[in-house]
């Protein structure tokens, strides 16, 4: 019997595996970076504000980076879908 080798993952495979771990780092490293750059001062470039502002802002941005897509989603189902 013949042997056969293993063949390795095509290369889309890695495109896309690259592709999202840029899209990850991306995303946490600016989760991260608003905090710092809402609560530091303005004289330093900041926003001011406060460490529960900041906390807030950081959570709307996880909650629209959610639940964006799905209102995308709903809008184009329903008034730009396949005609």
């Amino acid at each position: 019997m013949g042997e056969t080798k293993k063949k390795g993952y095509p290369k889309g495979f890695w495109v896309c595996g690259c592709t999202e771990i840029f899209e990850r780092l991306a995303y946490y490293l600016g989760r991260s970076l608003i905090l710092i750059f809402v609560t530091a001062s303005v004289a330093t470039g900041g926003l001011g504000l406060s460490k529960g502002q900041g906390a807030t802002m950081q959570s709307l941005l996880t909650a629209f980076a959610y639940l964006g897509p799905l209102l995308g989603g709903v809008i184009a189902d329903r008034y730009i879908g396949g005609r």
